[in-house]
């Protein structure tokens, strides 16, 4: 019996406390705007209605005021499953993904929750659109002159991406030519090279990207050497490579890609000592990069052939 009456005071004390600290005051609510939250729960909906997975869903009820939403319980799912440790009237993004159906239900807190709990409309999360980073043209010199698309870019839903490209010359399009691309045939001085490009994720595409103009001559750097193929008589490979349409003062030259030891200086010459270890048909690949002080560049991709040099 004390057991009892001990528990039914601390119910009562319990619910006073919440009574006195957590409950909202409708009265003083009442005398502000005329009106309960009680009154203002009526609907509710899920903003932005074109959601993303990048966005986070926000809890909108009319008329109620933000400071009014601590006197609520929010109750999140997707696709019908509930939304656990979410009991606020915002999502966070992380929870959801392309093709969630979100939904809430909302109610006042504690003994002043309404028999039914207001529901909103689905809100679905779509599509979103992919997006072009960056997209650069740069020549590469391998079997002729060659332009090439380095392109940059994301989808926030991990959706495989498809390009359409197309080139142009001195603002002329270049008719067939919808690759990354594009080896040149006849090239004039002054000649401006660029492509445009878009991205398609299956169901949306980016805006029209336009990359930088390459001038012929001018801006841009042109391997024009071809590399050897045979190694001098002390078994090193040297190759100076020669570059037109810049300064020779304003290039820098790297080795994209080589083999241990190779090594390529300020002016562009390329030394490498074959190992004796080394013998029988094995290739090396060589690529070499030359560029300008603004970024405009070339490459130039060969081989090294051991097979070649037993042959000779």
């Amino acid at each position: 019996m004390k057991f009892s009456l001990a528990l039914l005071v601390l119910g009562i004390v319990t619910y006073g406390v919440y009574s006195f600290t957590n409950r909202p005051d409708y009265d003083y609510m009442a005398g502000m705007d005329q009106t309960s939250l009680q009154g203002k729960l009526q609907s509710a909906q899920i903003y932005p209605k074109r959601a993303y997975a990048s966005n986070a869903l926000q809890l909108r009820i009319d008329g109620a005021t933000r400071d009014e939403y601590s006197y609520l319980e929010v109750r999140w799912t997707r696709n019908g499953q509930p939304i656990s440790n979410e009991a606020t009237a915002t999502l966070p993004a992380r929870h959801t993904k392309k093709g969630d159906k979100i939904q809430a239900t909302v109610n006042l807190l504690g003994p002043d929750a309404l028999p039914d709990p207001v529901t909103t409309m689905h809100v679905n999360i779509g599509n979103s659109p992919p997006q072009i980073i960056t997209a650069t043209t740069a020549m590469r010199s391998m079997e002729g002159d060659i332009l090439t698309i380095k392109l940059q870019a994301v989808d926030p839903d991990g959706d495989h991406l498809r390009y359409t490209y197309k080139w142009y010359r001195n603002d002329t399009q270049i008719n067939g030519e919808t690759r990354a691309t594009l080896k040149l045939t006849e090239v004039n001085a002054g000649d401006k090279y660029y492509a445009t490009v878009v991205a398609f994720d299956g169901e949306d595409e980016t805006a029209v990207y336009k990359c930088d103009a390459i001038e012929m001559g001018g801006n841009a750097p042109m391997i024009v050497s071809e590399p050897p193929s045979q190694f001098t008589e002390d078994r090193r490979y040297v190759y100076q490579l020669e570059v037109k349409g810049a300064s020779p003062e304003a290039l820098k030259y790297e080795l994209v890609e080589a083999p241990e030891g190779m090594t390529i200086s300020d002016g562009g010459a390329i030394n490498w000592g074959l190992p004796e270890a080394e013998v029988g048909s094995r290739a090396f690949k060589v690529a070499v990069r030359v560029y300008d002080s603004v970024g405009a560049e070339a490459v130039q991709e060969f081989s090294i052939n051991l097979s070649a040099q037993a042959a000779n």
